[in-house]
């Protein structure tokens, strides 16, 4: 069951990683490719859809982690009681307890929950440029390889919202969008 999970949140942020990283190249090369230069258009409705998506996948993942308790763990203490009799009775007292990945690693995660909503939002500050797709290619491959490396932790959460914006990025190439 977890081996198929990781193994899926693995091929999602690859193809995130992968993916973002050729539509920074192909959003690089594109503009300078098109002899005629042209405005660009603002964002089209299905980009714009699959960008609001991404923004909330991006708020849900960060919001899950904030409150999501994804650490259990269990302690077993040994506890003496002196019955009336003065005989001594021994009993284990199991303490289940599960956690926040706030809770365990302190404050100093919190950039780690953030900045994967920026790098959802900063296609919206190019919407008429025509590096556009470019700009969604790094910010896809940036949630992609931060989903990659966080891939036992918080990193599952994110790489849903790196595939998105490959996804917005490649709906912007293919309708004209960007050039």
């Amino acid at each position: 069951m977890y081996a198929a999970m990781f193994m899926i949140a693995f091929l999602v942020s690859g193809a995130a990683a992968v993916g973002g990283a050729l539509l920074f190249l192909v959003g690089l090369v594109m503009p300078a490719a098109v002899q005629e230069r042209r405005r660009a258009h603002p964002i089209s409705p299905p980009e714009f859809k699959v960008m609001a998506a991404a923004v909330s996948l991006a708020v849900l993942g960060s919001i899950l982690l904030f409150v999501l308790p994804v650490y259990s763990g269990s302690a077993a203490t040994l506890a003496a009681e002196i019955l009336p009799d003065d005989t001594v009775r021994h009993r284990e007292i199991q303490i289940n307890e599960t956690r926040t990945f706030l809770e365990v690693n302190g404050p100093g995660v919190i950039p780690l929950f953030t900045v994967p909503i920026a790098f959802t939002f900063l296609p919206f500050l190019a919407q008429r440029s025509s590096l556009r797709p470019a700009l969604q290619g790094l910010c896809a491959f940036l949630l992609g390889a931060q989903a990659a490396m966080g891939m036992s932790g918080y990193g599952l959460f994110f790489g849903p919202s790196g595939l998105a914006v490959l996804t917005a990025g490649l709906i912007a190439i293919r309708k004209g969008n960007a050039a």
